[in-house]
């Protein structure tokens, strides 16, 4: 029996984590999201396939949330997947992070799928 890829979401605002994730994430899939500044993130998702983070709103929440995932050899196996944002923010983030991947949030699901079935964290 398949599991389902496991993908943590990270995005500052609560409500429109709900809404993007309802409309742009696999609905095969098991998704954590975060949203919280002040919270450490305890990952609970089981099969853990890649952290999606969103730039459009505060993204210095999610550069510090990717600088955590790069800080450990363990953690800096897991996809990085930045979503959204404004040009420049994106340039600088793809320069700071260059082993993750970037794309619209119309692009991710496409994304997701090409990192779950070519990139194994087991």
């Amino acid at each position: 029996m398949d599991e389902k890829p496991g993908i943590i979401f990270i995005h500052f605002n609560e409500i429109e984590a709900m809404q993007l994730l309802e409309r742009y994430f696999p609905a095969k899939a098991e998704v954590q999201v975060h949203f919280s500044t002040h919270e450490t993130l305890k990952p609970q998702t089981k099969n853990l396939s890649a952290v999606v983070i969103s730039l459009e709103r505060l993204p210095s929440h999610g550069k510090q949330c990717a600088m955590y995932y790069r800080s450990s050899a363990a953690r800096r196996k897991i996809p990085l997947i930045f979503a959204g944002g404004k040009s420049e923010k994106v340039d600088a983030y793809r320069e700071l992070f260059s082993d993750a991947f970037f794309c619209n949030f119309e692009g991710l699901c496409e994304l997701l799928s090409d990192v779950n079935r070519n990139y194994s964290l087991h």
